[in-house]
């Protein structure tokens, strides 16, 4: 079942993920198969650019390469999976 945030008759559009690795590729991958018609990947964002990307490339929806920041500010939901170092920050630029 998903979360009520992420179903159909919700106002999230857009969702937003910082971190690319293992995790952050493995969560995009479930939402665009799941949610494609509700919601759509509009960011991403990773430490390492190229990593950012390459999820792009093979994601459907073609999600922009952002920098965390913008990550925050355009997406209405986001999803952090990044390593617990900036969990921190991202968590305080997202309450602002």
């Amino acid at each position: 079942m998903l979360p009520e945030i992420l179903s159909p008759a919700s106002s999230v559009r857009s969702i937003g993920i910082i971190g690319c690795g293992a995790m952050g590729s493995a969560i995009a991958r479930i939402l665009e198969k799941r949610l494609i018609k509700q919601i759509a990947i509009g960011s991403l964002t990773d430490i390492i650019p190229s990593r950012a990307h390459a999820l792009s490339k093979s994601l459907i929806s073609r999600p922009k390469v952002v920098d965390m920041v913008e990550n925050i500010e355009v997406s209405d939901v986001v999803i952090e999976s990044a390593s617990a170092n900036v969990s921190s920050e991202i968590a305080q630029l997202g309450l602002k």
